[in-house]
């Protein structure tokens, strides 16, 4: 079943199986947040062509600590924006976070 398929019957979320993901290419955006050297707005949140063209069954991270042989992709559901608008709705403007390097802290 393809991922139009089996959103259509999500109540929740999903765990989408690696035998499926691991050979589809197609482009994704990676959003992600990780602890860094800087204090501007948002740069504890990549965005460059790395995470812009990210493809499905790629084995990376946007931390650097990351297993990556322990890839796990899960589906949440459909919406009707793009990752570049999400990262544009997280970074152009505060909100909670400020999303800077030194503000990222794994315990609180």
């Amino acid at each position: 079943q393809n991922l139009d398929g089996k959103v259509s019957t999500l109540t929740y979320f999903m765990e989408i199986e690696e035998s499926w993901w691991n050979s589809r290419t197609a482009n994704c955006v990676e959003l992600g947040y990780g602890g860094a050297p800087c204090s501007e707005r948002c740069c504890g949140v990549p965005y460059n062509s790395d995470t812009t063209t990210f493809a499905l069954n790629e084995r990376r991270a946007v931390i650097g600590n990351a297993d990556l042989t322990k890839k796990s992709l899960f589906l949440y559901g459909t919406g009707p924006f793009s990752g570049r608008v999400a990262y544009h709705a997280t970074c152009d403007k505060k909100c909670w976070s400020n999303w800077a390097g030194t503000d990222y802290n794994p315990l609180t």
